[in-house]
């Protein structure tokens, strides 16, 4: 779940208050229950036609109501009813509720089969599994798994969920993997705050969206499912959906984001007017008189990086070693002077008060995460923002700005690249300002690795030894994937990435660097492949050289293509291997040299021969971002060469 920012956070913690919201009887207009325990002549006619979109399974019905106007609670009502045409559609059989923290009121499932048997599946045997605990709270979900399913048969289920779902935003997709014949969704907001909707991507769609009884209803049906596909953009950008969400009250809708940048500038603005504070900061810091803004605000950046951890990104270890939530102070510069801890917000905006203080013009950026969705401006939600980040520099048209991100580990003018290739909004005191977040280039990232291949005694075994290293965005989002883990759950994930399977057996897996955000990326690997297949009546033997040190393509249909490419960064991979002959053999014939340049990429591999076997130096540059669907094909062929050259086997030959 999203982080609230804090503007709204405030506001609702208000609204939600006991007291803050006045129970209300509220009905959609759609009575939601069990379908029929019979097959319909219509239902039993539907089979499987890829064309019209129903090759696996259709959802005949899809039905929910949510009523958010309950004293602080939050009822669900939900019934789908599917047709099961494949063992892939199958999949609808094995059913899982929302997340939250919730009561299940009330369950149905039954499965319909052509010979007229139904089989049930009680509410006794829906398993509760508690996902989270935090003192006396849980994340629960609830799962069931509708029994005897088979191609023909009609699956119905539903439930009534009554607990604490409250969401300041909620996307209802449209479009997904089945087709979806008839759909209804109906809203009701707290009575206390305006609720308001946006229907995206359905230009080509039967969806109707209007306000009915103090809510929010949504019909339509014949949405045709959009399929996955590799590299492809998030789900708000390529799949029809209706966002519901709550507008701050008294805010202008055509001000909208003027004003919310207003109040967040409003916000960090105030950390500035803590004048001793600040002077004691510049003292801490050391912060030169005589030295430029610039340079002063690269030092401030620099010392942050040093000496302030960031709370939203603590290790396991700091979690378990924490003592409790924070109380926020009247004064969040000594707070953070004092604490030397931070969340993610608290940091940029003791960034913003102390650059401008130096003489700097700073700004809160906000930005989303573009796997998740880009920022849509029709859209007036400040749910679509998942970070904070701070522009210092011109802002009055006489430049660029440098968009930063304090605490994060990253460099000066660094941003996690998830931030990055979007539209972002800047709070300025005169409203809001649109700005783009450039890319990483690839010289920006850089991945190598340096790996020795031996082989053990007697050539029984094949041991890889070799160590990755990694700038700008390599294995950033993979130390804070790996950082909250707990330490046996973290050397599992270590193990994987060092190519652990049934036949290669991995002695050492070793992460450096994951206690310091800013610290390098550095992954050091140890393991053994027990089958080599070396025999005494082999005389020419071939060893592929790659391994886990590369990074693997996902698989690239050869079928028409409907979505654009979308990269995670643009970087430059260098992989060198050292490779030492099996006993009693000598190096063969090297595998010519290969060089290939696309507009997207560059690829280049070298093997030469040493006196123990081939050393291999193998390059691959991938610059974009993303790619239109046209380039494809091309493009597909560029990785299927690029893995044809990376199989190229190096060959041994038995000494006379």
């Amino acid at each position: 779940m999203r982080r609230l920012p804090a503007v709204v956070g405030v506001l609702l913690a208000v609204l939600l208050a006991p007291g803050g919201a006045r129970a209300a009887r509220w009905k959609s207009g759609r009575a939601i229950g069990p379908g029929p325990t019979t097959l319909a002549d219509g239902e039993r006619a539907i089979v499987a036609d890829a064309a019209a979109g129903t090759e696996d399974a259709v959802i005949l019905v899809e039905e929910t109501e949510v009523n958010e106007d309950l004293d602080g609670d939050v009822e669900t009502l939900f019934h789908r009813r599917a047709k099961i045409l494949s063992n892939e559609g199958r999949e609808l059989a094995n059913v899982e509720l929302p997340i939250g923290q919730a009561k299940l009121k009330q369950w149905w499932g039954r499965v319909l089969c052509p010979d007229g048997i139904v089989r049930e599946l009680p509410q006794s045997q829906v398993e509760q599994q508690v996902l989270a605990r935090v003192g006396s709270t849980r994340l629960t979900t609830f799962k069931a798994a509708l029994p005897g399913v088979e191609p023909g048969c009609v699956v119905d289920y539903g439930w009534v969920l009554r607990g604490k779902l409250f969401l300041t935003e909620r996307r209802i997709p449209l479009q997904g993997e089945w087709l979806i014949r008839d759909f209804f969704y109906g809203w009701r907001p707290l009575s206390l705050l305006q609720g308001a909707y946006h229907v995206r991507r359905a230009e080509s769609l039967r969806v109707d969206a209007r306000v009915h009884n103090q809510g929010i209803v949504i019909t339509g049906g014949d949405f045709r499912p959009v399929l996955d596909e590799p590299w492809m953009p998030p789900d708000p950008e390529v799949r029809a959906a209706v966002v519901l969400y709550y507008v701050p009250p008294h805010t202008n809708y055509a001000r909208f984001w003027d004003d919310m940048a207003r109040s967040y500038d409003a916000l960090v603005e105030a950390g500035r007017s803590k004048k001793p504070s600040i002077e004691r900061a510049f003292r801490e810091i050391g912060v030169a008189k005589s030295a430029t803004v610039d340079a002063s605000v690269r030092k401030l950046f620099a010392w942050i990086d040093a000496n302030v951890r960031n709370a939203g990104l603590r290790s396991f270890e700091e979690l378990q070693a924490a003592s409790g939530d924070r109380e926020s102070t009247a004064d969040p510069v000594l707070e953070l002077l004092t604490t030397r801890e931070a969340d993610n917000f608290e940091i940029h905006a003791f960034f913003i008060a102390l650059a401008r203080a130096l003489g700097a013009q700073a700004h809160l950026v906000l930005a989303s995460d573009r796997r998740l969705n880009l920022w849509n401006p029709t859209l007036r939600s400040l749910g679509q923002f998942d970070a904070t980040l701070v522009a210092v520099g011109p802002t009055d048209g006489s430049g660029s700005a440098m968009v930063v991100d304090p605490g994060s580990g990253l460099p000066y003018g660094g941003i996690p690249w998830w931030l990055s290739g979007g539209d972002a909004l800047m709070a300025t005191p005169r409203g809001a300002k649109i700005i783009h977040l450039k890319p990483p280039t690839a010289a920006e990232s850089i991945h190598e690795a340096k790996v020795d291949l031996r082989f053990g005694d007697e050539d029984l075994s094949i041991r890889a030894s070799w160590t990755e290293t990694g700038s700008g965005q390599v294995g950033l989002d993979l130390k804070r994937y790996l950082r909250p883990l707990a330490p046996e759950e973290r050397t599992d994930r270590l193990h994987e990435l060092c190519g652990s399977s049934p036949d290669n057996e991995v002695h050492i897996a070793e992460l450096t660097g994951l206690g310091r955000l800013a610290s390098p990326f550095e992954l050091r690997c140890e393991s053994e492949v027990f089958d080599t297949g070396l025999d005494e009546s082999i005389d020419r033997y071939m060893l592929e050289w790659n391994g886990p040190w590369i990074e693997a393509f996902p698989d690239l249909p050869d079928e028409l293509r409907r979505h654009p490419l979308v990269f995670d960064f643009p970087r430059v991979e260098i992989v060198r291997v050292s490779v030492a002959a099996p006993t009693r053999f000598v190096p063969g014939t090297p595998p010519p040299p290969v060089a290939l340049t696309r507009p997207y990429g560059k690829y280049s591999r070298k093997v030469s021969v040493t006196e123990t076997g081939f050393d291999v130096e193998r390059k691959l540059a991938l610059v974009e971002v993303a790619l239109p669907v046209d380039q494809y094909p091309a493009f597909r062929e560029f990785v299927l060469e690029v893995e044809r050259e990376d199989r190229a086997p190096l060959v041994f030959v038995r000494k006379p």
